[in-house]
């Protein structure tokens, strides 16, 4: 779903590796394509990163590291680089998971994690295929579950794209007013199981 040319880019590369899986969709957001990608992958653990590079590749050693005897390893973002708007929303995710949830995660849509395969099996039913952050879902469920998760500092770095407009911050507001909403219902689901 991407604009540029990553796409024939992955192609060339997946000529030279048959390890790397190149999947084309309509561009359906950030959700999608993470479930997309998720659902295709066929280790043991997954690692999720965003691609905008604001968490550099380097970070990956020492989740890994961290990955021995535990469900999953978050990166914790502790010295930010983003837009206010950006931090903000952070602490009110922060904040609303430990009033809807009763606990708190730091840094819960932190796009770097490790996880192992099985956990998203579990979690999958629970993930509607439209959830704006299916990184913030799986990690409510981690946590809810009682899975062993470790959380580790991980660098971050400025955006290379321009700041954001008004038109885009509206666009993010909406968007996030839509998934508080989906967390709701993860919270019903999570609270109101049906066996």
């Amino acid at each position: 779903g991407s604009r540029d040319n990553t796409g024939g880019i992955l192609d060339e590369l997946a000529k030279e590796d048959d390890r790397i899986m190149v999947v084309h969709q309509k561009n359906g957001g950030h959700g999608k394509a993470l479930i997309t990608g998720i659902e295709r992958a066929q280790s043991e653990f997954i690692f999720l990163i965003d691609s905008d590079q604001q968490i550099p590749l380097t970070a990956f050693a020492s989740l890994w590291e961290a990955t021995a005897g535990q469900d999953g390893v978050f990166g914790v973002r502790v010295q930010r680089h983003d837009p206010t708007i950006r931090l903000v929303l952070t602490r009110f995710i922060r904040f609303f998971i430990r009033w809807c949830f009763g606990f708190t995660i730091y840094d819960a849509n932190v796009p770097c994690k490790i996880i192992r395969r099985d956990i998203w099996e579990q979690a999958r039913p629970l993930i509607p295929p439209d959830t704006l952050a299916p990184s913030l879902f799986l990690a409510i469920f981690m946590r809810h579950s009682g899975m062993r998760i470790v959380e580790n500092t991980v660098p971050h770095k400025m955006r290379d794209s321009p700041p954001l407009g008004l038109k885009r911050q509206w666009s993010l507001f909406k968007l996030t007013c839509v998934g508080f909403l989906q967390l709701i219902n993860l919270r019903n689901k999570l609270l109101n199981p049906i066996v």
